[in-house]
């Protein structure tokens, strides 16, 4: 009888030391998020942010100018997260979500999570929910560039990583990874 009453106190400890290294910060109490990804040039922001009402986006800088405030955690939230999924972002079959003309650069491009390990992301959208209080805050980390296309040199494409962080429940629901680019002229 003493050995099982020790035995449970001991784990009711151990519990609570859990409980509190979360709460304290060192660990985290949020679940990991969803990894979705979407096709290069697909409307991503349908993709990460699921919700069935309608929904206007601003920028970043729009929201800073007077809809609302970017909170204090966001940008580290954004971070854990994309940190926290390196490893499923690191085997997202690239290929498959790449352009037809650009499929064998994508694959040149050999990802490792440690590639995903320096996300600074940075807030580029603000969405509100026309027929709720519910808000959310996007953020975005450009990751590693794949190989130009030799007959098309002035194409650049890289990994882009966004995270979507709901204001309401203060944590990253999502986390999308996508292949992004631009074209010199």
């Amino acid at each position: 009888m003493r050995r099982l009453i020790g035995g449970v106190l001991i784990s009711l400890a151990l519990g609570q030391a859990l409980l509190l290294l979360c709460s304290c910060g060192g660990g985290t109490s949020q679940s990991s998020p969803e990894v979705v990804t979407a096709q290069e040039t697909a409307p991503f922001r349908d993709t990460i942010l699921p919700y069935s009402g309608a929904v206007t986006w601003t920028t970043a800088q729009a929201a800073q100018a007077g809809l609302a405030n970017e909170p204090a955690g966001g940008r580290n939230a954004a971070q854990t997260s994309m940190i926290a999924a390196a490893s499923r972002l690191a085997t997202v079959d690239y290929a498959a979500l790449s352009l037809p003309a650009f499929i064998t650069q994508t694959r040149a491009l050999k990802l490792k999570s440690s590639d995903f390990q320096a996300a600074s992301p940075t807030e580029e959208w603000h969405a509100r929910a026309q027929d709720e209080e519910k808000e959310w805050l996007l953020y975005s980390w450009r990751g590693p560039a794949f190989p130009d296309h030799p007959d098309r040199p002035k194409v650049h494409r890289w990994v882009v990583v966004y995270a979507l962080y709901s204001l309401e429940e203060q944590k990253v629901s999502r986390v999308l990874t996508t292949i992004q680019g631009e074209v010199d002229e």
